[in-house]
């Protein structure tokens, strides 16, 4: 690492807390050859950002990048500040109780969250993902995102949001939301029109790997390709179970609203059906959601 270098990472501003991701070594990155994206293998070993040219960076950015990340990977992302100031994200759950051991800073929410999305992505997967750029480790890369998802930004929040939930209806609404920013409006014809591609559609290669190891398997097995596996099972249930009603109409009538709305035909946590059921529909919703992000980042020419 140079001198320049060295001195610009002194004065990270930001650093970016990931889970159930597994690095295999440290790496360097650029983003949209902007920023430099950082980690050094030995603990602790959040990802730092900071600009370039050493200039302080713009938090539209840092959250851009937030929440990139998170969809890219298919896990829950947050952003910290490495300097507490009056400009740092704030703790935004204030304990109902004073603890005079703990420290005022972010440092133990920051943590205490973590390990909540430790807990989701392993209640998820039993596993971890391999961070996407393995070329990182080797030599600097430059990874464009800003001329790709710029037009999606909206949308890349609404499904990171999505993957910091562990309840199924809650993740279920989140991923739905996606597709009501897309379509414009609940997304019925939507759906209808994008089910088969959603299944289809190349959403690229992101790696599980066991939880505790540093080597990858010798059969190398694509996330997307079980959650296709598991969307398509899901699917056939229902054309066989739902007799003329259609699968739009059952995603959005009895599940969407069902979640959403307190008056009728309510669907609650009863710990047994609903939570068995919607486990399932969040395979077909999450493609879906996916898909539209990546249709919409297409036609609006940003890809």
């Amino acid at each position: 690492m140079n001198k320049k270098l060295r001195k610009i990472l002194s004065k990270v501003d930001y650093y970016f807390i990931s889970s159930g991701i597994t690095f295999l070594d440290n790496m360097l990155m650029t983003l949209d050859d902007k920023y430099y994206l950082h980690r050094i293998e030995h603990p602790p070993s959040p990802l730092f950002i900071c600009t370039i040219d050493g200039t302080k960076p713009n938090l539209n950015d840092i959250v851009f990048y937030n929440d990139c990340l998170a969809y890219l990977h298919d896990v829950p992302f947050i952003f910290r500040s490495a300097k507490q100031s009056k400009n740092s994200p704030h703790k935004p759950i204030k304990p109902i109780k004073k603890n005079k051991y703990i420290t005022k800073d972010t440092s133990y929410y920051d943590t205490n969250i973590q390990n909540v999305f430790d807990a989701i992505t392993d209640i998820k997967f039993n596993g971890n993902i391999l961070f996407l750029w393995e070329e990182s480790y080797l030599k600097a890369v430059n990874i464009n995102l800003h001329s790709k998802y710029r037009s999606v930004l909206k949308e890349i929040q609404l499904y990171s949001m999505a993957l910091k939930q562990v309840d199924p209806l809650t993740e279920f609404l989140c991923y739905y939301r996606v597709i009501e920013s897309v379509s414009g409006n609940n997304g019925k014809t939507w759906i209808r029109n994008n089910l088969g591609d959603s299944i289809q559609f190349d959403y690229g290669f992101v790696e599980i790997i066991e939880s505790y190891t540093l080597n990858p398997p010798s059969r190398r097995r694509n996330l997307f390709t079980a959650y296709k596996t598991r969307a398509r099972r899901r699917i056939a249930h229902l054309n066989s179970s739902l007799g003329t009603t259609p699968i739009e109409k059952y995603l959005y009538n009895e599940i969407r609203c069902g979640v959403a709305h307190g008056k009728d035909n309510v669907v609650t946590y009863d710990y047994d059906t609903n939570l068995k059921e919607i486990s399932k529909d969040i395979f077909i919703i999450k493609l879906l959601a996916r898909y539209a992000i990546e249709k919409k980042a297409i036609t609006s020419g940003s890809s």
